[in-house]
């Protein structure tokens, strides 16, 4: 802001002295002229002041092109950043909300996208991410009781249905003065659409109604997450050869009907190395104990481990069993 009102000024201070420039050659070109001798003399001068009036004036005209070419590009850099602040930001809450649980890990990591928030954008966008990132410390910071929690007995804390509800209210007011810093809209939303739209989200499911139904497979109970790691194991390990003996199954013919991101969830797997990697930058994301890691190989016969992941949505479920019987893969 203070970049602009300083382009301002110069250009006000430069429109100004032209101007000045102008009147002066106005008023007194003429007796200057008729103290020359008429002749070669006369035509000089009188053309070395028309060139060099035009020479500050192109001058003028190129410094301002430049410096709205600058302001310009300037202006989409600036764009691209705060979007991608933005969104950052809220992916990150957006993972909390998730699973109902805030961890130290997602709580640093939003840490830095605020303080990249506060570097790049104006005082409405700050002052509204402030009262979001305040509520996230105060859900962090206590338990159900209203005690302290202290990070080395508890690295995650449970986000109740009425926390979650005031996280959106105020997600929706930070996003209307994100929508008007991104000149996506000249105003910001009317109150009614905005109280609309949190009576919408806030009437969706969420799984923060503790989800204890049980899925049965091979006779066995398993939760959800559990349920889908077990038939995606049991399909990986059901390869047999010509002699009916059990084989490793390649990474292609596994990715053919088991892929990596399907319409349902964005990562259904990871390979073992990927998935220490998200679990020592965030947390436990994946199934990664010994037993649990699938063992693949690649068309030179290396073994790649892969581990599935352990978040899985209660309305995925018939999606991931319409999938299992398209692609003849056991789930019962």
């Amino acid at each position: 802001m203070n970049d602009s009102n300083n382009l301002s000024k110069k250009s006000l201070i430069n429109v100004f002295v032209l101007v000045i420039i102008a009147i002066s050659v106005y008023i007194g070109f003429e007796p200057l002229i008729a103290l020359v001798p008429d002749g070669v003399s006369k035509a000089v001068i009188s053309s070395s002041f028309g060139a060099i009036f035009v020479i500050i004036l192109t001058m003028y005209l190129l410094n301002k092109q430049t410096e709205i070419e600058q302001e310009s590009i300037r202006g989409e850099k600036l764009f691209e950043e705060r979007l991608t602040v933005f969104k950052e930001a809220l992916k990150v809450i957006e993972e909390m909300l998730k699973d109902d649980k805030i961890s130290f890990d997602e709580i640093k990591s939003l840490r830095f996208r605020f303080i990249e928030l506060c570097m790049l954008c104006e005082e409405d966008q700050i002052e509204k991410f402030t009262e979001v990132y305040a509520l996230l410390n105060q859900i962090y910071n206590l338990d159900d009781k209203g005690d302290e929690v202290l990070k080395s007995e508890k690295n995650e804390v449970e986000i109740s249905e009425e926390r979650q509800n005031e996280l959106i209210k105020l997600l929706f007011a930070f996003s209307n003065v994100c929508r008007t810093n991104l000149q996506a809209n000249s105003s910001p939303l009317d109150k009614k659409y905005i109280d609309e739209a949190i009576l919408t989200v806030s009437k969706t499911e969420t799984k923060s109604i503790k989800d204890n139904s049980k899925y049965i497979f091979k006779d066995i109970s398993h939760p959800k997450n559990r349920y889908i790691h077990a038939v995606i194991k049991n399909f990986a390990e059901s390869k047999t050869d010509s002699k009916g003996e059990k084989t490793i199954m390649t990474e292609e013919e596994f990715k053919t009907k088991i892929p990596n991101k399907v319409q349902w969830h964005s990562n259904v797997w990871a390979t073992l190395e990927k998935a220490e990697e998200i679990k020592k930058r965030d947390r436990k994301r994946h199934f990664m104990s010994k037993d649990e890691i699938i063992n693949l190989k690649d068309e030179d016969d290396n073994i790649i481990k892969i581990c599935i992941t352990n978040g899985q949505s209660i309305t995925a479920m018939e999606d991931w069993k319409k999938h299992f019987e398209r692609h003849d893969i056991e789930y019962e």
